[in-house]
């Protein structure tokens, strides 16, 4: 498996099929969130913050970053011949754009979202990539998240800051995917 094979599913499970032209995804599996995406843009627009949102109220972006990696192998029958077991840390970042009348109202919002992003990480330990398991039996693209020897599921939520009548949040959620492959 590769690293953007990884990276689009983690995509996919959170922002629906890819858009090539918006470079974007834009059919948000999560209730609260406008749109995720693989990259920063090089511009910003109301557009990626309210894409698969229902209110102009708030807006919120996610993207989705393979941080660091690690690479630990054994030998089984020689060799040239073993398993290798690949972990990755994956970072969600998730930003809020809100003009709603009160800050706590904003920030109430964004609590929701990240307990619903949680949930949504807890519904499926594959990811909707079908596990390791999938992986060594089907020989296609299959990963689990926050088990094994990582350091689960964490995030860091910053206080909303207000200015210009706009509330701006900023939540991360980190773990591992983790992902078995003959070598």
């Amino acid at each position: 498996m590769s690293l953007p094979v990884i990276h689009d599913a983690i995509c996919r499970y959170f922002g629906g099929d890819y858009d090539p032209e918006a470079r974007a995804y834009l059919d948000p599996q999560v209730p609260g969130l406008g749109i995720v995406k693989r990259a920063r843009g090089k511009r910003a627009s109301s557009r990626d913050l309210h894409g698969g949102m229902d209110t102009e109220e708030h807006g919120t972006a996610m993207l989705v970053h393979l941080d660091a990696g690690v690479e630990r192998r054994v030998a089984v029958a020689g060799a040239t011949n073993g398993m290798k077991l690949v972990s990755i840390s994956v970072a969600l970042h998730v930003f809020l754009h809100s003009k709603a009348r009160y800050a706590e109202d904003a920030q109430d919002a964004f609590l929701v979202l990240h307990q619903r992003l949680l949930e949504r990480i807890r519904a499926d330990r594959t990811l909707g990539s079908g596990g390791f398991e999938n992986q060594l039996a089907a020989g296609v693209s299959g990963f689990q998240v926050g088990e094994g020897e990582s350091s689960g599921i964490r995030w860091d939520n910053e206080p909303a800051e207000t200015a210009a009548n706009v509330t701006r949040g900023y939540l991360m959620i980190q773990f591992e995917a983790h992902h078995h492959v003959w070598a």
